[in-house]
């Protein structure tokens, strides 16, 4: 099925000054599904789920610095974190109170904002929500 957010998610992916993206959106409408597919766009794809894999948490207490960050969980999942050749998507985001504590919340991936389901998705590719 064709979901209305994957031409936007294309658009950003290929937005050469594209941001971090965060999708939100009411349970159960296709946002991981959708995620998952685009990484098949890339040549790289990795995706860190904070409800399954409790151990990636740790990753992110000693140290908050992307490169770092990249640099361990490129090797946990034995793939490489390269900029513009990798997704890396964060799912699952809340099962980790710590890092709901650090000020970031909702599912996170390299790219936008997919607002609930009844509007219908969109892509915010600033910072933070309009």
């Amino acid at each position: 099925m064709k979901r209305f957010i994957e031409s936007d998610l294309l658009a950003w992916k290929n937005d050469l000054d594209r941001k971090a993206l965060l999708v939100r959106g009411a349970r159960q409408v296709g946002k991981t599904y959708s995620i998952r597919e685009l990484g098949k766009t890339f040549n790289h794809f990795v995706e860190v789920n904070f409800e399954e894999d409790r151990d990636v948490g740790v990753f992110f207490r000693d140290s908050l610095g992307p490169a770092k960050i990249c640099e361990k969980l490129s090797a946990y999942y034995s793939t490489p974190i390269i900029d513009g050749e990798t997704l890396l998507f964060f799912d699952e985001f809340q099962a980790d109170p710590l890092l709901l504590a650090s000020g970031d919340t909702g599912k996170q991936c390299r790219g936008g904002l997919c607002d609930s389901a009844g509007d219908r998705d969109r892509i915010d590719r600033g910072e933070g929500r309009h």
